[in-house]
């Protein structure tokens, strides 16, 4: 029996942006930093996130989480501001040199925001959605979302949070629930699942889908 990424693979035109979702700690950086290796002509943008932090002087998640709610609603809004300019100047720069690779998608970051601030409005959540639909049908149908799922296929602990990243398995869980809803039932593009369990497996998987 085929898996939903093994029809996606055999159904869907190869994609030449691709962006990669998750919450943190489940291996975006791993599989790239082998996607580099395995294939040198890809693109591929790092997450704009912790560029942002240092830009505000902070080094760590949790000071972030702990500013007041219009200090969240304002740093989010930098953060996804910063996320959609230097996301659109690097896919139409580099389309075209070879296969685009975008750590996150404009999804993680509204998936994020909504998480960190309980306050939002319903009308504010919607109209960050809509910005990420428009965002994401400016680059067609070439362009497909790939989702790691979370929990991970291995163990989940206190190490998992590094120096700047805070991501307790609780808290991943609500996020991941949120991002996996808007890319599924909102993204109004191509996704999949990543379906295999180790970084070289899922970084293989990524390949599947952009080179022959």
């Amino acid at each position: 029996m085929m898996i939903r990424g093994e029809l996606g693979r055999l159904n869907t035109p190869k994609a030449d942006v691709v962006f990669l979702a998750g919450v943190g700690g489940v291996g975006k950086t791993s599989v790239i930093n082998i996607l580099k290796k395995l294939e040198p002509d890809i693109q591929v943008m790092p997450s704009i996130t912790r560029t942002v932090y240092a830009k505000m002087g902070l080094t760590e998640e949790k000071q972030a989480m702990a500013l007041t709610a219009e200090q969240r609603q304002e740093f989010q809004s930098l953060i996804f501001k910063t996320y959609l300019e230097e996301t659109a100047k690097f896919i139409t720069e580099n389309r075209g040199k070879g296969p685009v690779v975008i750590d996150r998608s404009p999804f993680d970051h509204v998936s994020y925001k909504t998480y960190i601030l309980p306050e939002m409005s319903v009308e504010e959540h919607v109209s960050l959605v809509i910005e990420a639909q428009n965002f994401m049908q400016r680059f067609g149908e070439e362009s497909l979302t790939l989702l790691f799922p979370f929990p991970v296929p291995w163990a989940w602990n206190s190490t998992n949070s590094d120096g700047m990243r805070y991501a307790p398995a609780g808290k991943n869980l609500a996020w991941h629930g949120l991002l996996a809803m808007l890319v599924e039932t909102r993204s109004h593009s191509r996704y999949e699942y990543l379906m295999s369990t180790t970084p070289m497996g899922r970084a293989y998987e990524v390949l599947s889908y952009i080179v022959d």
